[in-house]
Order: C-alpha cells, then structure tokens, then sequence
C-alpha cells in the first residue's frame, strides 16, 4: 500500500506538476501558441498536467464528473483520498485538490502560467497531507 501510494504521489507532484516537466522542451512556447501535441487534440503540457490527473483519477468510472468528492475507486492514491476526504485528521481535502486540478488545466489553456503553479502547489500540499493522514490512521489503528 505505501509503496502504491508513493508511487502514485511522486509522479504526480515530483513529475508532472513540475515546471520542468511542464515547460520543458518547449512546451511554454507551443501551449502559448496553440501548438497541438502531434496528432492530437491537446498540447504538449496540457497533456502533462492530465497525466497528473489520471493518476490520481484515472480508475474512476467517470473522470469527467464532478470529483471533489471521489468515489475512490481503484487502488491508486485516490482511494486514500476518499478515505482521508471523509475522515477526521483532514476532512473535505479532496475539494480543494479536485478544483485545484480544474483551475490549473483552465489556467493552462488560458496560458496563464502564474495560476497554473499555484494551482500546482495547492494540489502537491493537500496531496502530501493526504499520506500525512493515512499515516496517522494507521498508527492510531495499532496504538
């Protein structure tokens, strides 16, 4: 379970929310531009942040609903956030991250990089203190 959840929570705020993902190899420039990652219908950095959602809400039966209550399907990280959502240590968590997540890629189309990494910081805090509180559920369990 740890090893899955570190996983999970390492590509999404070590990897794909990260400037140097996000604007590498010149996606700053063709997100700017409106330049189409190849064959497709996205650009290279919305792309990017996408990655980061799916990871998070990719086992859902229906990522494009309303998510800021997740029905923590699958067995990524975003079962934990269900659990910790409805628990004591940090209760609602997964609104904040889920309209993060919406502001962010609305930010991205918009080119308005300033809102796109906070947007990206409020999701790498809340998707930390998300460990933080399984954490503390599992010590309490064996205390």
């Amino acid at each position: 379970k740890a090893l899955i959840g570190a996983l999970t929570l390492d590509q999404i705020v070590n990897n794909y929310l990260q400037p140097c993902k996000l604007d590498a190899d010149g996606k700053t420039e063709d997100n700017t531009n409106g330049v189409m990652a190849e064959g497709k219908p996205y650009t290279s950095m919305e792309h990017a942040w996408d990655e980061a959602f799916g990871y998070l809400y990719g086992q859902e039966p229906d990522a494009t609903a309303d998510l800021s209550s997740p029905g923590g399907a699958g067995t990524l990280l975003n079962k934990y956030l269900k659990k910790v959502s409805a628990g004591d240590v940090a209760p609602g968590i997964s609104e904040p991250i889920f309209k993060a997540f919406v502001k962010g890629r609305q930010a991205i189309v918009d080119g308005d990089y300033e809102t796109r990494d906070a947007q990206a910081k409020i999701i790498q805090e809340n998707l930390s203190k998300v460990i933080g509180a399984m954490t503390i559920n599992y010590l309490k369990s064996y205390l």
